[in-house]
């Protein structure tokens, strides 16, 4: 990861989430990465194209993120 990007760390690849990715992703400089629940990312153009990394349960952000976004559904919180 390049020291000029933004990096953005989801927890939850729901639909939410994953729509603010996406759009984010359109733009230059910006570094996803998705933590889910389930062992693999879900069919998303993010994680098919390798423009997002998805991992497995929740990691501790990379120093130097920028952003958490907690993204799951209401009732999960």
């Amino acid at each position: 990861m390049s020291p000029d990007r933004e990096r953005i760390f989801f927890v939850g690849p729901g639909r939410v989430g994953l729509s603010l990715g996406y759009a984010l992703s359109q733009e230059s400089g910006v570094d996803l990465v998705y933590a889910g629940r389930r062992p693999e990312p879900p069919a998303h153009p993010l994680f098919v194209q390798g423009t997002a990394r998805y991992v497995y349960g929740l990691e501790r952000p990379a120093p130097g993120t920028t952003a958490v976004i907690l993204s799951v559904p209401d009732d999960a919180v």
